[in-house]
């Protein structure tokens, strides 16, 4: 056990507050500098003297996704800062007498007095980490273009009678391994030639500057024609990529909408009982699907926004060689 004479030891500012020994971290704690909880040596003192009073406590063993990314495009600096707002978010989601310590460099380690909590505080642990606004929160985060973090949570409640805290971490540990592979086990159902295939397929229907903007339009109603061309033109956005204006050509609108109908996207109804004729169009299930998708990977994007502008950066370089 380190002393305190250790510049990165601090005693827990509970053992000189509390000189009962008989809580379960009180003693010889020590915390972590950087986020002010328990280190590793002193959570797990403190966790199997709790286990030995407790007999069903729940365990939370909280990773941060992609961390080592973090400190490659944003700095060390900007690792210490993410670290310190996901503590911080821990604190706020759990109560006074929860044991947390931070674990690892990028992992966090939970033991709740009540286990009915575990849902809740796992809940409010995953949305505290994603309302986390990093840009203005941490300002040396902006640099690295980072705007966004994501923790995944593994749990482990009720260990059998006579087991020990060392089982209780390995029972976390191996459902937070299981959640991590769930979505690599997802994409891989499919054989990795049928996967590309569909990939490319998928890829082929989004070929296009303005068949996003359509689906984005009739997202929440159908539109009619007059309807959908003034929606698409009011939007302020521009494409930076290709430089277009918004206004989009009436003849381009309608060869997108017929491309979309023959993919099955959309379906076009027609008004015949209208003077002058009215033609309406609304997204099929294919097509909301697809938004739900692209709303997914849109999602992915603000997450990783720090991967995405490397991206970005390595292509506008890349292009002006």
């Amino acid at each position: 056990m380190p002393t305190t004479e250790d510049p990165d030891q601090t005693p827990f500012p509970c053992c000189a507050a509390t000189a009962d020994p008989s809580t379960p971290w009180c003693g010889s704690c020590h915390v972590d500098t950087l986020t002010g909880l328990l280190d590793r040596w002193a959570w797990d003192t403190a966790a199997a003297r709790s286990l030995a009073g407790n007999g069903c406590p729940t365990l939370l063993l909280v990773y941060i996704d992609s961390f080592k990314a973090v400190n490659d495009l944003a700095g060390h600096q900007a690792g210490d800062a993410v670290l310190r707002a996901v503590a911080d978010v821990m604190r706020a989601s759990t109560r006074e007498n929860d044991l947390l310590g931070r674990y690892g460099g990028d992992e966090f380690m939970v033991l709740l007095v009540d286990p009915c909590d575990a849902e809740a505080v796992t809940s409010r642990i995953h949305a505290g980490v994603d309302a986390l606004d990093l840009r203005s929160a941490v300002p040396e985060l902006h640099a690295g273009g980072l705007s966004m973090v994501s923790v995944t949570i593994g749990t482990a409640s009720h260990p059998p009678e006579g087991a020990t805290l060392a089982d209780l971490v390995q029972r976390a540990d191996s459902e937070l391994r299981r959640r991590k592979q769930h979505v690599h086990d997802k994409i891989h159902t499919i054989a990795p030639e049928t996967f590309l295939e569909r990939m490319l397929s998928a890829n082929h229907l989004l070929h296009g500057d303005w068949i996003t903007d359509v689906l984005l339009a009739l997202s929440d109603e159908p539109l009619r024609y007059t309807e959908l061309l003034d929606r698409i033109r009011s939007s302020p956005v521009i494409d930076k990529r290709t430089r277009r204006d918004r206004h989009v050509h009436p003849r381009i609108l309608v060869h997108t909408l017929r491309r979309m109908e023959d993919d099955g996207l959309l379906v076009r109804r027609e008004e015949c009982d209208q003077v002058p004729r009215s033609v309406s169009y609304t997204l099929t299930q294919a097509g909301l699907d697809l938004l739900q998708a692209l709303a997914a990977t849109v999602m992915w994007c603000e997450r990783h926004k720090a991967v995405v502008e490397l991206a970005e950066r390595r292509a506008a370089d890349r292009h002006a060689s």
